[in-house]
């Protein structure tokens, strides 16, 4: 997984550097200097707060991105606390997640990294996406103040403000006479993408949509600073505002930190050997000569628009103008079953579910 994650690593210790220049001194002393640091490294060793709603046993981009930011912090000798999701027994992230070789946590606790764990509840997404227990917001709470972190990084604080209308560490640390650096960081329209979930129909309605919007701006208008992913992402929380006294003003700015791509030796870098030992790659290879492989990879969920895939893929074949093509999808989530039934309904080499792959 390393060679995907440097280009992003890299921006996000960047955009961590950057940061940490206006940050405030942590509660009770100074930042202290940081020994373990990379030789040559101008930055001081930070106490770093990373608040996210994914991680192992989810296997999916946003989890595995997570996780190398975390072990990156970690290794270049800043103190790290993650606070992340902690998955019930009997939820079909775990079973997937064993099926695709991932049966340990592949980033152990160390001196310089530590977690906080909250539950997760609920079948929403069919059990895939299960929301935070809002019960375990005080003790979250507690335990990062405790910490006395002088940077927090939250990911997609709007997950948290639809699960429990609270965002972790907001209500205490902000409080403090000298408060840390909150970064946000925006990696999903959240708002947008549940609507196409079943179980949230009622956010098709205006008001509610409208209420929903206003709680993601003011969620967002708390941080120092706003990170996205792309210009359409800031052009899309640039018309919010939020009210701050008796005044609505806008949020602070969203930077864009834009991916610079994948290293040169991306496909070369692993030996065809195992490459071809993957079950998803020897599928593929089976497949009728002369047919087309169309690859879709990523969870099987309705905010990804699977559901309209499939349709169209299906429409295709059923008109003759995908007659010799296979439709190949890696991942899973809540639409595992109607991606089987369309392989029932259409025949063999036309949808294949490639299953859940691995981190690596």
């Amino acid at each position: 997984g390393g060679r995907l994650l440097l280009p992003l690593q890299t921006m996000w210790l960047l955009l961590l550097l950057r940061s940490c220049l206006a940050a405030s001194a942590p509660p009770g002393g100074d930042v202290v200097p940081a020994g373990a640091a990379s030789a040559g490294g101008p930055a001081a060793r930070q106490r770093i707060a990373y608040v996210t709603n994914t991680w192992w046993p989810k296997v999916d981009g946003a989890a595995i991105t997570v996780m190398g930011h975390a072990r990156y912090f970690s290794e270049h000798g800043h103190d790290v606390l993650v606070v992340r999701p902690s998955y019930p027994d009997d939820s079909p992230v775990w079973e997937r997640a064993v099926e695709a070789g991932m049966a340990s946590d592949p980033v152990p606790p160390s001196p310089t990294l530590q977690f906080l764990s909250y539950r997760m509840v609920g079948n929403r997404g069919g059990g895939f996406e299960p929301e935070m227990d809002a019960s375990d917001l005080s003790r979250v709470e507690k335990g990062l103040t405790a910490w006395e972190p002088n940077i927090v990084l939250v990911v997609d604080p709007d997950y948290f403000v639809l699960d429990t209308f609270r965002v972790p560490g907001l209500n205490t640390l902000m409080q403090l006479p000298s408060p840390p650096t909150m970064i946000a960081c925006m990696t999903t329209f959240c708002i947008e993408a549940i609507r196409k979930m079943p179980e949230y129909w009622w956010l098709n309605y205006a008001p509610a949509h409208a209420l929903f919007r206003q709680g993601l701006a003011t969620s967002y208008g708390q941080f120092d600073h706003i990170f996205v992913n792309g210009d359409q992402s800031a052009a899309y929380l640039r018309p919010m505002t939020v009210l701050r006294g008796s005044s609505w003003e806008p949020l602070p700015p969203a930077r864009v930190v834009k991916s610079r791509g994948v290293p040169a030796d991306f496909c070369t870098a692993l030996p065809e050997a195992d490459c071809a030992a993957e079950r998803a790659v020897s599928l593929m290879r089976e497949r009728p000569r002369g047919h087309v492989a169309f690859l879709y990879v990523g969870r099987l969920s309705f905010d990804k628009s699977v559901d309209e895939l499939v349709a169209a893929f299906e429409a295709a074949r059923r008109s003759g103008r995908a007659k010799r093509a296979t439709l190949y999808l890696a991942g899973s989530g809540e639409l595992e079953p109607l991606v089987h039934a369309a392989a029932d309904r259409l025949g063999p080499a036309s949808v294949i579910h490639l299953g859940q792959g691995s981190h690596r």
